[in-house]
């Protein structure tokens, strides 16, 4: 579980080119259970993180990687 966590982690590697075709293609993966990670923009176009959690179908918003790193490490330490 812990190398899910370190290979989710290296995705918040934001405005990337690579960070952008790995996104699609693990988007696009069938029966992938890792977690989806995307930079999104609000209507104020401020930044933030929507994390889709394809195991329970639930997606986690975050202002900063510091909060969804935290969310991760509590995720993966239980």
């Amino acid at each position: 579980m812990l190398t899910t966590a370190i290979k989710t982690c290296w995705i918040f590697v934001k405005d990337s080119r690579f960070d952008r075709i790995w996104q699609l293609f693990t988007n696009n993966s069938p029966g992938s259970t890792d977690l989806k990670v995307v930079w999104k923009n609000n209507c104020q176009g401020e930044r933030y993180l929507q994390i889709y959690d394809v195991t329970t179908e639930k997606r986690h918003y975050f202002d900063s990687e510091q909060e969804a790193r935290i969310w991760l490490e509590k995720r993966y330490s239980s």
